[in-house]
């Protein structure tokens, strides 16, 4: 089987999605698949991105992308693809449509429940969300297996789309690797560490930790 796997190009910016992204590459090399690979970089010019986000356009993906992408299935008959993003819904749809390639979506997160959340004070809110809306809601539509992470992903999307559709459900993995050394690391006091992105749920949750749980224990948190 010819598989193409369609991703977001990582940069030098180590996130729990990148790493996500990473591991799920480093799975399907594993297996007997010939796979493919093309990687979208993400641009940081602001008018870039409202305008792609006008034309339902996200995470780099554009016009050219999608009708190269195209091209490259027809040419080396593949016969899935795996989208490593669910704001990738066009070009989901663009592939359904010309051919006959089966589709697999990863979905990271239910990205319009983040996205709504983390963008209020943005004046392109309404636009950017609705960019986010419709790339999702063609994920669902248009593939024909959809990856979550949890339960609640799934049912959030089932929540706001009103669409179903056929899923797995897998934890999210990291790598195998282990760091031996001789550090001791329970001193007095005690000390936590919290190193990640400015992400919406990670301020969420540390907020809920500090006012829930670190007052009742015994230890100092440093937030990275």
């Amino acid at each position: 089987m010819n598989l193409l796997y369609v991703s977001i190009k990582a940069n030098s910016l180590v996130t729990g999605g990148s790493l996500c992204r990473k591991n799920n590459f480093l799975a399907l090399k594993k297996t007997e698949i010939t796979l493919f690979d093309y990687r979208i970089a993400v641009g940081r010019n602001p008018i870039i991105k409202i305008f792609l986000s006008m034309l339902n356009y996200k995470c780099g993906l554009s016009y050219f992308h999608t009708k190269k992408i195209v091209r490259f299935i027809k040419k080396n008959n593949i016969d899935c693809v795996f989208l490593d993003l669910s704001l990738y819904g066009k070009l989901a749809k663009e592939i359904k449509k010309c051919t006959e390639a089966k589709i697999v979506t990863f979905f990271h997160n239910c990205e319009y429940s983040i996205y709504s959340q983390s963008i209020k004070d943005n004046k392109f809110y309404k636009l950017l969300l609705k960019s986010v809306y419709v790339n999702e809601c063609f994920s669902l539509k248009y593939s024909d297996i959809c990856i979550f992470l949890t339960n609640r992903d799934y049912e959030d999307c089932k929540k706001f789309y009103k669409l179903d559709c056929k899923h797995i459900f897998t934890p999210i993995s990291l790598e195998r690797k282990y760091v031996f050394n001789n550090t001791v690391y329970y001193r007095t006091p005690k000390k936590l560490l919290f190193v990640g992105s400015y992400f919406y749920p990670n301020i969420h949750g540390l907020t809920w930790f500090i006012n829930f749980v670190l007052t009742k224990i015994d230890y100092t948190l440093t937030i990275v």
